[in-house]
């Protein structure tokens, strides 16, 4: 990622009406270093929707930024106070970089997903209600793996799995237990 990409990105984020402020922390993540946004927003707004954000203002050109960390500003700190935030950005920075899907079942549910959400992508660990996921679009999701895997997931079991690997997983188990039946 380029110094000047991670710069838009920052800009892009600053300019989305719920966000305060934001700035770029670099983080060493299994010998690499990853970018990422800390985001003090005014009201809620989930990283993977900045996240989304940013990929959509930049024509989705490439990663600008490896991932989005959101604190409210709900405890009133001081602007520009990111102590608190720098520490535990350090200590949570796996949970919060895109993670791009693995496998055909991955990629293919990541594209039924973003499908059935609007989005232009999403990643293996984002949580579908994060990404604005509600009772009719997990209807029609539902809908959609029953037509093309032929499996039956209920609304709880979809929640329960959260993320899209989870929902792999979940897919993955249906289908071994339909050919075992």
């Amino acid at each position: 990622m380029s110094i000047s990409g991670a710069v838009d990105a920052i800009e892009v984020l600053r300019r989305h009406p719920d966000v305060v402020d934001a700035i770029l922390v670099d983080v060493e993540i299994h010998g690499r270093t990853a970018s990422i946004a800390a985001v003090h927003v005014s009201d809620y707004c989930s990283p993977q929707l900045l996240r989304e954000h940013v990929h959509e203002s930049l024509d989705g050109t490439g990663e600008a930024i490896d991932g989005v960390w959101v604190a409210e500003v709900a405890d009133r700190r001081a602007p520009g106070d990111w102590e608190a935030d720098l520490r535990a950005i350090h200590e949570h920075a796996e949970e919060v970089i895109f993670v791009a899907p693995l496998g055909p079942l991955e990629v293919q549910l990541a594209a039924l997903c973003a499908e059935v959400l609007g989005l232009s992508r999403v990643g293996a660990t984002d949580d579908f209600m994060d990404l604005g996921g509600d009772s009719l679009s997990a209807a029609r999701l539902l809908a959609a793996l029953q037509d093309r895997w032929a499996v039956t997931i209920d609304v709880f079991e979809l929640l329960e799995a959260s993320t899209l690997r989870g929902l792999a997983q979940l897919v993955r188990e249906r289908e071994a237990g339909t050919e075992r039946g």
